[in-house]
């Protein structure tokens, strides 16, 4: 017979002219965590670039969406900020052994040049992803 057991898939249909695709990139999501302890409304991006805005005790949810979205310059400063920052992929046992060779003498030399009198130094490579400088997160 020749009948077809499953539907063809539908087509999209094309843009009319002069009608252009927009091609933007989905926005990054945005979730809500209350924590009981916070004070105030407090805006993280994670390293996949997800943010993550802090509620208050007493907050809302429809205050922490708009504070997240008088703060977008900011949000999109970090983002921009963590786009420029390289992950380290090399073999971290090399690192460890070069950074022991090399680093101890010249902070022992630093120390000497300011007078201070160092006894030990210890090398460490932190395992912990997504660390951050104090001072970089917006809060209000």
């Amino acid at each position: 017979m020749g009948l077809p057991l499953v539907a063809p898939e539908p087509q999209p249909a094309p843009p009319a002219v002069g009608e252009t695709q927009r091609s933007d990139p989905p926005a990054p999501e945005r979730y809500f965590i209350r924590h009981r302890r916070a004070r105030r409304y407090i805006l993280r991006v994670d390293p996949d670039g997800r943010l993550r805005v802090t509620i208050p005790r007493g907050g809302s949810k429809r205050e922490a969406a708009a504070f997240a979205d008088r703060h977008d310059w900011w949000v999109e400063r970090q983002r921009a900020r963590m786009r420029t920052l390289t992950r380290f992929d090399g073999d971290r046992d090399a690192t460890r052994t070069l950074a022991a060779r090399v680093l101890p003498p010249l902070l022992f030399a630093w120390a000497a040049k300011l007078g201070l009198d160092v006894a030990l130094v210890r090398c460490a490579i932190s395992e912990r992803a997504g660390a951050r400088a104090p001072g970089t997160g917006a809060s209000a």
